[in-house]
Parts: C-alpha cells; sequence; structure tokens
C-alpha cells in the first residue's frame, strides 16, 4: 500500500471542466454544479488526507470521476480514459521547462526552442553552431535626434545571425553583390536565426567599470563613441562582455549552408535598423562542417595519430576537442540597407550646388544628394565553433511523464492504469497491437518551445512507434501568462476579417496573440517529428493543455482541423501562406512534396483540454462543431 498523488488533479478536474475533442471536435462542457459538488465530496478526503491510499482504490475513484464527467460532454462525444490519463499527465508535464543548456535555440523573434532528444534532434538537424560576439567597430553614428537623446550619440548595436539553407538563396544573393539588403531582417522565413544582446551606447567604459565593481561582477557591455576631425576619424565601437553568453543555430545540410549576419541599431522608439550585414559559407569558415561524415573523418584523426605514435587525449573531453571545430576572427560588413530618409543629404547637396552654381546647382546638387548613399561602414568580431551531432544508434528510452505540479505522479497513474488493463485483458508490454499502451516504448519529450514576449510554451512529444505526436500547452505560470488572461477584448479569428460584423468568428486577443508568437515555428516543429520516409497522414496528432493552456489547445487545433498543419503561416489569415512549407516538409521527410497542394493533414486530431477558458464568440463555436468529423 503506498499514497497516490492522485486527489491533487482529481481536485483540479473537480472544479473545472474536462474538453473532450477528437476532430471528431467535441465542445468542451463545464461539468453541472450538482456534479461539482459531488466530486468535491468525493475528493475531499482524498485531497486532504495523509493516509496512505490503495493503488486500487484510487484508480477506481479516477475512473468514477471521468466517467461521471463524461456523462455531461456532449452526446456523441468520444472519451477514452486512457488518452485521457496519458494527456492529463502531458497537460501538467508542459509547466517544467527544460533547464538552461547549450540545446537552446535562441530565435531572434523571442522563440525559443530546447531540444530534449537526441533522436530528434539528429534527425533535424546534422551540426550546430555556437556563436558568440566580441565587438564591433567603425560604426556609424545615430542619425535619429529622438534616439540620440534617449540611448547616446552613437547606434545601440546587437548582432543578429542567421543560417539559410535554401529559401532564402536569392536574398543572401544580393547581400553577396553588395547591393542594398536588409540582411537577417529581410530573410522571409529562416528560423535558424539567434540574437546577442544590446551594447547601449550612452553607456561608456567608465560606468561599466563602476557597475561592475558595485556588483562584484564581470565587466558589462559598453560603447566608445567616435571621434570625428578634418582628416578623418573613428566610428564608434562596441564591446560586448566577456560574460556574453553564445546562442546556438542548427543546420540540416551544413555543406551548403550560408551564414548571414547583421549588425543592427536596436531603436527605443520605433522599428529597429540594420547597420550593415555579411555572408560567408559555414564550410569556408569551418572546414569540418563540409565533410560528409564529420564524426568519422575526427575518428581516424585520432587513430591516424595513435598510428603515428603522437600522444592522443581520449578522454571525453579531448575526444570533444577533435570533433569540435572554431574559428575567430573579425568580418568586414559589406551591405546596407537603402536609405529612405535623405533629406539631410540632400539639403546638403543643394547647399553645396547652391554655392557653386546658384539655383541650378541647388536644384543638381540636390539630386545628387538624393543618390548619395554613403559608404558601408562597421565590422564584427565574432567567434564560431561547429559541433556535428553524431547519428542516434542505440534504442530510444522511454520518457518519463512529470507531474508538473508538486504531489501529482501523472506518469505513474498512467502506469497503475495501464497495469491493470494488462492483468485484466491477459495482455502483455510486448505484444504489439494488443497492448492497451497508446504509446510506445521509445516516447519521446522531442522539444520545448517557448517566446519571450508572451510566455506562450508548449511541449511535443513523439513515439515512431505508435506513430503519434502530442503537442501540450503550458497553462498560467507567469506574470506575462496573467497579462494574456487578463487580455479580455475579441478580435477576428481569421486575421484581415472584419471584427465588427457579427457573424465574424471572434476569439479573446490575448489567447491569439500569444499562440501566434509560436504557432508557425510549432507546426515546423511538428513535420519535424514525423520520421524520415514517412508521412504525416500516417501519424496521430493528439493536443492538450491545461487552463491556459486549455485554451492555447483549442485555438491551436481547430486551425489543424480546418487547414491542415499550415507552417506557411501562424494562424489563419486572409493572405496567402508561404509555401516555404513544402521544402520544409520535402526535407523532413525526404520525399519529394509537390507544389500547389494542401498543406499535410494527421491521420486523426484528438484533443483533451484541461480546465480551459471560453476562446471565442458563438460564431467560433459553430466553426468549432462544423469541423467534428469532417475530413479527420
Amino acid at each position: 500500500m503506498r499514497r497516490v498523488t492522485l486527489p491533487a488533479a482529481l481536485l483540479l478536474w473537480s472544479t473545472h471542466s474536462v474538453g473532450v475533442s477528437s476532430f471528431a471536435l467535441r465542445t468542451p462542457t463545464t461539468i453541472p454544479n450538482h456534479l461539482t459538488r459531488q466530486l468535491r465530496h468525493d475528493t475531499s478526503r482524498l485531497s486532504v488526507s495523509d493516509d496512505a491510499i490503495p493503488d486500487d482504490e484510487a484508480l477506481e475513484i479516477a475512473k468514477t470521476i471521468l466517467a461521471q464527467q463524461t456523462s455531461v460532454v456532449k452526446t456523441g462525444s468520444i472519451f477514452d480514459l486512457t488518452t485521457a490519463l496519458f494527456l492529463g499527465g502531458l497537460a501538467f508535464d508542459a509547466y517544467s521547462e527544460p533547464s538552461d543548456s547549450s540545446r537552446w535555440e535562441r530565435g531572434s523573434k523571442g522563440i525559443n526552442v530546447a531540444f530534449q532528444s537526441n533522436a530528434y534532434t539528429r534527425s533535424l538537424y546534422k551540426g550546430m553552431v555556437e556563436v558568440t560576439v566580441t565587438n564591433a567597430t567603425d560604426l556609424p553614428d545615430e542619425e535619429d535626434g529622438t534616439e540620440r537623446l534617449l540611448s547616446g550619440k552613437g547606434v545601440d548595436p546587437y548582432l543578429l545571425v542567421a543560417l539559410v539553407e535554401g529559401r532564402d538563396e536569392e536574398r543572401v544573393t544580393e547581400i553577396e553583390k553588395k547591393g542594398m539588403s536588409e540582411g537577417v531582417l529581410g530573410l522571409s522565413s529562416s528560423s535558424h536565426v539567434g540574437r546577442s544582446s544590446t551594447v547601449w551606447s550612452n553607456i561608456d567604459e567608465k560606468k561599466a567599470t563602476k557597475r561592475a565593481k558595485k556588483a562584484k561582477s564581470e565587466m558589462e557591455n559598453y560603447f566608445v563613441e567616435s571621434k570625428w576631425g578634418i582628416g578623418g576619424g573613428t566610428g564608434g565601437q562596441a564591446y560586448w562582455s566577456p560574460n556574453e553568453k553564445p546562442f546556438y543555430l542548427y543546420a540540416s545540410e551544413p555543406a551548403a549552408t550560408k551564414i548571414v549576419l547583421s549588425v543592427v541599431d536596436e531603436d527605443l522608439v520605433g522599428d529597429d535598423g540594420v547597420v550593415g550585414s555579411a555572408t560567408r559559407k559555414l564550410s569556408d569558415l569551418l572546414p569540418i562542417a563540409g565533410a560528409a561524415d564529420p564524426v568519422t573523418a575526427a575518428k581516424n584523426r585520432i587513430l591516424a595519430k595513435l598510428k603515428r605514435g603522437e600522444a592522443v587525449d581520449t578522454s571525453p573531453e579531448g575526444i570533444s576537442k577533435n570533433l569540435v571545430q572554431g574559428w575567430e576572427g573579425v568580418i568586414q560588413l559589406q551591405n546596407k540597407p537603402k536609405k529612405l530618409d535623405k533629406g539631410g543629404q540632400v539639403a546638403m547637396g543643394a547647399a553645396a550646388g547652391a554655392m557653386v552654381a546658384g539655383p541650378v546647382g541647388a536644384a543638381v546638387g540636390g539630386l545628387m544628394g538624393n543618390l548619395m548613399e554613403g559608404k558601408v561602414r562597421g565590422e564584427v568580431g565574432v567567434k564560431f565553433r561547429y559541433l556535428p551531432l553524431p547519428a542516434v544508434t542505440k534504442k530510444q528510452t522511454r520518457y518519463e511523464v512529470k507531474g508538473g505540479l508538486p504531489g501529482v505522479d501523472w506518469g505513474q497513474l498512467y502506469k497503475l492504469h495501464m497495469n491493470k488493463l494488462r492483468s485484466s485483458s491477459g495482455s502483455t508490454q510486448n505484444n504489439g497491437d494488443l497492448d492497451p499502451d497508446i504509446v510506445g516504448d521509445d516516447l519521446e519529450f522531442c522539444a520545448f518551445v517557448s517566446q519571450d514576449e508572451t510566455g506562450c510554451s508548449c511541449g511535443i512529444y513523439r513515439s515512431l512507434e505508435k506513430k503519434l505526436i502530442a503537442v501540450s500547452f503550458r497553462g498560467t505560470c507567469e506574470l506575462v501568462d496573467l497579462l494574456t488572461d487578463a487580455s479580455i477584448i475579441q478580435t477576428s479569428w481569421v486575421d484581415g476579417e472584419d471584427s465588427e460584423v457579427d457573424e465574424t468568428a471572434k476569439v479573446h486577443i490575448g489567447f491569439r496573440k500569444s499562440l501566434n508568437s509560436v504557432s508557425r515555428r510549432v507546426k515546423e516543429l511538428i513535420l519535424g517529428a514525423v520520421k524520415p520516409g514517412d508521412d504525416l497522414s500516417q501519424y496521430d496528432l493528439l493536443v492538450t493543455g491545461h487552463s491556459l493552456g486549455g485554451a492555447l489547445a483549442t485555438l491551436f487545433a481547430t486551425d489543424v482541423a480546418e487547414y491542415g498543419v499550415d507552417a506557411g503561416r501562424s494562424l489563419p489569415q486572409l493572405a496567402p501562406s508561404d509555401q516555404w512549407w513544402e521544402s520544409l516538409a520535402s526535407a523532413f521527410s525526404k520525399k519529394i512534396i509537390k507544389k500547389d497542394v494542401p498543406p499535410p493533414r494527421p491521420k486523426s486530431l484528438r484533443l483533451y483540454s484541461f480546465g480551459s477558458p471560453r476562446v471565442g464568440n458563438d460564431a467560433f463555436v459553430a466553426k468549432f462543431d462544423s469541423l467534428q468529423g469532417n475530413g479527420i
């Protein structure tokens, strides 16, 4: 006999609704008051008692309560206890954010991905690039008067670095030709983008030193202003702290990958602007990235040294040094955006022309000033390191689902349920289709996605053995989530539709904004969760979430149910989607996806939401209901 941490979970369920949707989507239904009171009575002794509860009794109570809840869901709903217990675990597992590690892919738009599974990461990418910026010199001065008052005379630089593989080749060519370009900001849909911290031009070396001494820490970022004279001078100089954290980018085809880097001026008012950009081929800086099998190549180098009688460090650290290749140096910026506001240049040209040739000269001088773009200024000091990701050959260990909340062991409860089903049916864990377990022994926690501004987070899981993919959205747990919950104004579900029309499907603006910040990246990762050679149509897709996560799960499932996994945009919009999903799906599945075909759809789509608030108006509910059983 052992205490089972079921009560807290039951208490959560007893005070909220359980939404069951199996596209056949089912409308989440709130438990009537009389049943809620009964459930609270049934669970009260369990939730406050320290007495040990027998496993069988705890499981039976769970079945009874879930069965009672199921009875109040709309007639025809498909409720499965096994799926509910499994997704209940994932709904709370999403609260456990991974610790900071080198597997975080930190994107420029605030989207961060923590890759958790070696097998999943290797199925998407062959190598990882570590980027650390050290300094930027010969920078131009800030031209905007308001920004000069707010943050200083110089630009406020940060570094953006993108890995480009295929889809933005034309834009990279523009940069390489030293034409006018927005650099990384001009790339249409590159998800492999990293960003450094900002060096503010009003923090000089003296201020940074004083702050470091006061905090007893390493030197902070600081800026040295430009110095100009009649004979020339030096541009602004930005220096990043020795503690500047590197960021990590992933490459699918390292030998063909190009690096695009841009120094960007962060503005406190208005949009950030690119100072200058440059490109390099990854394998030119780091030749190991061009090797067909860098792991084998490193192994052969070690063996060759041993044969020659050379000393070789065979410790894990020593072997790692043979696998990792680094490059450090200065890259000259070769391209900058076209100037849109040339008022100052035109005025100066006109004045100079008037002095020489009167009104006609002023006109010619103004025209020449308008044509002047100025030279590209700036260079950036940066460190790159490349680490090949070895193929995973050993069998995947099953991921143990965590409760995510103190005292709630969902994984253990699911195991108890599986053991009971197996004992009653006479099946075993290894008898294939007869096993009631909906996930295989290869269950993987693939990745955790989060967004800095909105706080929207979710976990992505898969079982290749069972051909199943699951997405779990995290509920309210941070201040930014409370702000999302509080944004109760409604907006059009389909971006671009008139929200003033009563018939327009509208949803909670906070929920939509939050999901919109990560949805596209999540879809890309779902497409990447399919085994190479397989198709998404062979996989079941499960979507879940608790509280705020339940609302996000409802919106996400609605999008996929109507439009498929459209990774060409985030949430539904009137504007056409970027058809990049076709080449993305081709790359991940190792199949050629024909153009002008609809986005891929899963074999089935099921939604289980726990304690979800209302997400939309009557028109949205009607849309949601209309998707039940249509095509999935």
